[in-house]
């Protein structure tokens, strides 16, 4: 039996780690954006989501309310609000956007390429369970290639050029 102080440590827990992700992972997004355009980049990029902390934050609990209530109502409506909201922190970095409306435009962006999002997905999960696999140093290359990935498929949903995949060996990167 779980006694209010375990209860109270999982909650914290639960917060610190929003917190550290809606920081960590603004960064995430604007690095691999910056990677799948071409530009220019460097390692301080991972740690620059400061500006977009407050409405990360806020689209992140909105969406993981959201994506958890659907999750209960039989798994599929979960896994659909999930893929409809998926775009949404690429849009709050790169367009500036709102957390409410980053979370509505995400789900315009995303509407007749759920079940493509959701191919990808599973492809996305068989990588990391393979990169797991290997007492978990291929996660180390997986998920980066994931974000990166997943930016480009947002770059391609939003018509936006990308990085030409042949000049990715000739360029050099900015420590």
């Amino acid at each position: 039996m779980l006694s209010p102080f375990h209860v109270g440590i999982v909650g914290l827990g639960s917060i610190g780690s929003l917190l550290a992700s809606s920081f960590i992972g603004a960064g995430i997004v604007s690095f691999s954006l910056k990677v799948a355009r071409g530009a220019p980049y460097a390692f301080g990029d991972l740690f620059g989501g400061a500006p977009f902390f407050g409405p990360v934050l806020v689209a992140n609990l909105v969406q993981s309310i959201a994506v958890g209530i659907g999750m209960t109502c039989f798994i599929v409506p979960g896994i659909i609000l999930g893929l409809g909201l998926c775009m949404t922190l690429p849009l709050i970095i790169e367009k500036n956007m709102g957390p409410i409306d980053a979370l509505q435009e995400s789900w315009k962006l995303t509407d007749g390429h759920k079940m493509n999002l959701f191919v990808y997905s599973l492809m996305a999960a068989g990588l990391c369970i393979a990169g797991a696999c290997v007492c978990g140093i291929g996660l180390f290359l997986v998920v980066p290639l994931l974000c990166i990935a997943h930016m480009y498929i947002y770059l391609k949903l939003t018509r936006q050029p990308v990085a030409d995949v042949t000049q990715a060996q000739s360029r050099t990167v900015n420590y």
